[in-house]
């Protein structure tokens, strides 16, 4: 964790203050031992800063604010303020100075891509600032270069390059190609302060940047690895172009730019949040939103466990497990990062995934960056999605498509939400005639198409209606997972307005009951989902008929931390399915809905919605 503040000038307070941290002025006590080891990345200024710019501080800036930042008063004799690193969008922050470079370069310069010996942070970094310039980076590696590292890299869009075992001699692959030009740059942070361009003689005179590790080179026509260029690292910027601006999938926002600006990218960094911090889930009193259904064991499964084989073929894609990430974010600089985690974990994990609502992508377009996510994962099943409600406020099927087209789906899916659209202040509640336009969308758009509800579920007159309609799955999700009403009651601004989404926080029809309603009266695949938490949920929901699950909240939370532990995740799910499957002598999925299975009669449907369940 980095701490930061801006260098004074110099004056006689700030040369005391330096004094202080000589080894011979600290006291040798756990408490001072711990202060130095804490702060050997910091500045102490005496000088007074301008008040600073106060925003949420992570969990872990506690101890800091409250333990560490009083006894650097104390000790410096000034007002200290402390800047955690680890929230910035790369992890440190290079990233500014990395921009600023970009911003000092002269207008031709700036068409020019970038190149940059990096290891880590000052590579994703540099490729940041190149989003910004809407130009490619080209990042050199050292052999042994951790591979979070490297996937970080290539999440950020920059196309990777290994070249010797230090940055050093990747560096000299740059400078093979080109003549670098150094130039004084005292307020510029370590990393980013060589500039390089295109020269024709491929000598290079070498001169350290001041941490002598990292180095970001500016390129001309004639990049490292041209001949290797990766029309999947282009596609951000395509994406960007359709929209009349350049930039790529990690354009950063403008300065000014403010979510609260917007009532629709206010909502839905409200959402994410609300979702990541808040308990907004609502299991049944027994558990999981599966627990009921109890399956055969066996005893004698005649088959060894690495001969259970999970995959299958799913909207013309192959999964190597029935999983989709579940649909939930998108729309803020927040929720980008959290999107491209998820891709970067199917990818590696071989499952799909539903996008968030896109209908900010189509009043706000520089947002549909945050949807972006084909640059990391070119091989995965990716549904895109709106709210059906939204095709009678003028959305058409060609802007639907666009969408699609924009994030390079193979399917779209309309999520129903009534409840929420009720509950929300700016909520959309024309409902009437919605089944009439969402037939006509489904037969319009040219790709495979869906329906889904939010958590609140299907009842048997859903399914049958919706049976009529062209649809190459429904997504169950009932009540059992995370309540939209709940989180739309953290919203709320009114007493009465709290009061009433409490009272629908439990409202719907429970998940196993949806998932029944719409294998037993439906006429497409069915993808069980709400409260769906484990490997061993999935297997019963796959056991009574379904092609494939979903899951989101837990893997949304993982995300927030890394994609390493949405990995961590998703391989955890998989090994309690294929373990399943192993204990139920079932080979494949096929064999799986074959198992012997008991479901108790109050999940029912015909039942449920008779009122005998409850």
């Amino acid at each position: 964790m980095g701490l930061h503040w801006k260098r004074p000038e110099h004056t006689e307070s700030t040369t005391r203050a330096r004094a202080l941290w000589r080894p011979k002025n600290r006291v040798p006590s756990p408490t001072s031992r711990m202060t130095v080891l804490s702060t050997r990345r910091l500045l102490v200024s005496a000088a007074t800063p301008p008040p600073p710019t106060q925003r949420g501080t992570p969990a872990g800036g506690d101890h800091f604010r409250e333990r560490i930042a009083p006894i650097l008063e104390e000790r410096s004799g000034a007002r200290v303020y402390l800047k955690l690193e680890n929230p910035q969008r790369t992890g440190s922050f290079k990233l500014r100075g990395a921009l600023n470079r970009w911003l000092s370069l002269d207008p031709d310069q700036r068409t020019r891509g970038v190149v940059a010996a990096s290891s880590g942070n000052h590579g994703m970094a540099v490729t940041c600032a190149a989003g910004e310039a809407g130009v490619d980076a080209v990042v050199f590696v050292p052999r042994g270069a951790s591979p979070i590292e490297l996937a970080a890299l290539r999440s950020f869009g920059a196309r990777v390059r290994v070249k010797g075992n230090d940055c050093l001699v990747a560096e000299d692959a740059i400078r093979s190609a080109l003549r670098v030009v150094v130039g004084q740059h005292r307020t510029l942070i370590e990393g980013a302060a060589a500039v390089a361009v295109p020269g024709p003689d491929s000598r290079a005179s070498r001169r350290s940047t001041p941490n002598g590790r990292s180095r970001s080179s500016c390129a001309g026509e004639h990049r490292p690895g041209d001949s290797a260029r990766s029309p999947v690292s282009r596609r951000p910027r395509r994406l960007w172009n359709a929209h009349g601006r350049a930039g790529c999938a990690n354009r950063l926002q403008p300065a000014d730019w403010n979510p609260m600006d917007r009532p629709i990218s206010s909502r839905k960094q409200d959402h994410l949040r609300l979702a990541l911090e808040h308990d907004v889930e609502r299991p049944p009193a027994d558990g999981s939103a599966f627990a009921a259904v109890e399956l055969a064991h066996r005893a004698l499964p005649e088959l060894d466990l690495d001969e259970v084989d999970p995959s299958l073929e799913f909207l013309g894609r192959r999964l190597a497990f029935p999983l989709l990430i579940g649909s939930m974010t998108g729309g803020t600089p927040q929720a980008g990062v959290i999107n491209r985690r998820l891709a970067t974990a199917a990818q590696h994990c071989g499952v799909g995934m539903c996008l968030g609502s896109q209908r900010i992508a189509l009043e706000h377009p520089e947002h549909s960056a945050t949807f972006a996510v084909r640059h990391v994962a070119p091989d995965i099943l990716l549904v895109a999605n709106l709210g059906a409600v939204q095709l009678n406020y003028g959305v058409d099927a060609p802007q639907v498509r666009h969408l699609a087209d924009d994030v390079g789906a193979d399917a779209v899916v309309f999520h129903l939400n009534a409840a929420q659209e009720a509950l929300q202040p700016e909520g959309d509640t024309r409902f009437g005639g919605l089944f009439e336009a969402l037939g006509e969308a489904v037969e319009t758009i040219g790709l495979p198409c869906g329906v889904k509800e939010v958590g609140c579920g299907f009842s048997i007159a859903d399914v049958r209606r919706l049976a009529e309609l062209p649809l190459a799955f429904l997504e169950s999700a009932g009540r059992g997972g995370t309540s939209w009403n709940a989180i739309e009651g953290q919203r709320a601004q009114g007493e009465h307005d709290r009061d009433l989404a409490a009272g629908l926080a439990d409202w719907g029809t429970p998940s196993l009951t949806s998932l029944l309603a719409c294998l037993r009266y439906g006429a497409t695949d069915v993808i069980a989902s709400g409260g769906l938490r484990s490997g061993l949920d999935a297997a019963r929901a796959l056991a009574l008929g379904a092609t494939a699950t979903a899951m989101a909240l837990p893997l949304v939370r993982a995300a927030a931390r890394s994609s390493e532990a949405v990995i961590d995740e998703l391989e955890a799910f998989k090994k309690a399915l294929v373990t399943v499957m192993f204990l139920t002598g079932a080979r494949d999925l096929a064999a799986l809905r074959s198992v012997p299975h008991r479901v108790p009669p109050q999940v029912q449907p015909e039942i449920w919605e008779d009122g005998a369940g409850a």
